[in-house]
C-alpha cells in the first residue's frame, strides 16, 4: 500500500518481494540492534513518540479546528503534559546517557530532511500531492 501511495520506493526490481516497508523496518531494527542496547533503543523511541504526539496534537489544534469537533483545551493540555514528560526524560538522559539525545536529534533531523525532500519531489506545479491510491479509487 505504501508503494502504491508513493510513500516508499517500489522494489519490484528485487523479484517477488512484495513488502518494501517491511524491508525498511527490518533493516532499521537490525541497524539499531547492532549499534545500541534495548534500553537506548527504547529511550530513542520514547523521545520520537513524545515529539510525534506533540506534533499531532499541535496539528489538530492548529490546522483541524474547523474540520474536527473537539474541545481545544484537550490537545493543549496533552501538549503541556507531553512537554513536561519529555523535558524530564531529556534531563535524565542528559545526565545519564547523552548519546541517546544526540542520536535522537540526528534521527529527527534526518526525518525532517527526508520529509522535506519527499514533499518537494512528490508535489506537482499546482501544489497538490497526487498519491497513487487516488487514481486507483477512481477506477472502481
Amino acid at each position: 500500500m505504501l508503494s502504491n501511495m508513493k510513500q516508499v520506493p517500489s522494489l519490484n526490481k528485487i523479484g517477488s518481494f512484495k513488502n518494501p516497508a517491511l524491508l525498511f523496518t527490518v533493516s532499521l531494527a537490525i541497524l539499531l540492534t547492532m549499534l545500541f542496547d534495548l534500553t537506548r533503543i527504547a529511550s530513542i523511541g520514547v523521545i520520537f513518540y513524545l515529539i510525534m504526539d506533540i506534533a499531532i496534537h499541535w496539528g489538530l489544534f492548529r490546522h483541524l479546528k474547523k474540520e474536527v469537533d473537539f474541545h481545544p483545551i484537550i490537545p493543549l493540555i496533552a501538549i503541556i503534559m507531553d512537554a513536561v514528560v519529555l523535558s524530564a526524560f531529556l534531563y535524565v538522559k542528559y545526565i545519564n546517557d547523552p548519546l541517546v539525545i544526540i542520536v535522537a536529534a540526528i534521527g529527527i533531523i534526518l526525518i525532517l530532511i527526508s520529509e522535506r525532500f519527499f514533499m518537494i519531489s512528490h508535489t506537482n506545479d499546482d501544489g497538490n500531492m497526487p498519491m497513487g491510491m487516488e487514481t486507483n479509487n477512481n477506477k472502481t
